[in-house]
């Protein structure tokens, strides 16, 4: 896709955020060839990562047009940039992957044009699928769960067996205990004991938070998914970062100048601004 955007012209328009995160398609993009060549290690790490962890996962594609792609860009700003507990645990309990839409299809069977959020099994096949993504973060929120959890968390539940099925008897027994501790009352010893099994039962925490009725249990279950989510990096693809992305941080060569209070002298300001880019570009 050819560049129609000016790089300097998009940082100024975008300068009034802390962070700005600009898609490479819209400032800089490769060929078809050089994008499609990237697609097959994306996935597989992507893929890699599900299997070793457990989790499902959750391709967000990339548009084409580049409205579409800005809009896509504040989803993902809002959302890496969110302090919300149920945020971090989607992020923490599936895998994201991003994806150009061309790629999607050509490698996602089952896969539709018009989707724009699809929901993946530990085999990396396709559960449900989505047309739109709501600008609203609440309903944003209940989108990605339905998608990740499915309807009255079934899905959910058949993803936290598979997750079962992997652990050893004597390993699943020590799980069980803990759990069952965590629902009758604060226990540090089961908290940090599934803790350290994280995020191989994420599936298993998120669903006995979700099919508590008690604040107090849930909350436990929260903090176990926190601490977890902040044991990520934010720099490394997985948890805290989707694949297919990766930030970049670049110093403005000519910042704005500023009067001086005292002197009346222009005084310049080092300005840092950070990009989140497909590493595709």
């Amino acid at each position: 896709m050819k560049n129609q955007i000016d790089r300097r012209a998009f940082i100024v328009q975008a300068s009034a955020v802390p962070v700005i995160l600009g898609f490479p398609f819209v400032i800089k993009g490769k060929s078809q060839e050089e994008i499609s060549k990237e697609i097959p290690k994306i996935l597989k790490e992507g893929l890699d990562r599900m299997k070793e962890e457990y989790k499902y996962g959750l391709i967000v594609v990339i548009p084409e047009g580049e409205k579409e792609q800005a809009d896509l860009t504040k989803m993902l700003d809002t959302i890496l940039k969110s302090s919300d507990e149920k945020i971090h645990e989607l992020l923490s309990a599936g895998v994201w992957i991003c994806l150009p839409e061309k790629e999607v299809q050509k490698h996602l069977e089952g896969s539709k044009k018009d989707e724009k959020l699809i929901a993946i099994d530990m085999q990396g096949k396709k559960l449900e699928g989505s047309k739109n993504i709501p600008e609203d973060m609440g309903f944003l929120i209940t989108k990605l769960q339905l998608l990740l959890y499915g309807k009255k968390n079934i899905a959910l539940q058949k993803w936290s067996e598979e997750a079962k099925g992997k652990f050893t008897k004597e390993d699943l027994g020590k799980i069980d205990e803990s759990f069952s501790s965590l629902k009758e009352e604060e226990s540090k010893k089961s908290s940090e004991y599934l803790s350290g099994k994280m995020p191989k039962i994420v599936s298993l925490v998120v669903l006995s938070k979700l099919l508590s009725d008690v604040k107090d249990v849930r909350q436990r279950f929260t903090q176990i998914i926190e601490k977890y989510y902040a044991s990520n990096p934010i720099e490394k693809n997985g948890s805290r970062l989707p694949y297919g992305l990766k930030w970049e941080t670049e110093i403005d060569k000519d910042p704005p100048h500023d009067p001086c209070p005292g002197c009346g002298k222009a005084v310049i300001r080092q300005i840092e601004r950070r990009f989140l880019r497909l590493v595709t570009n």
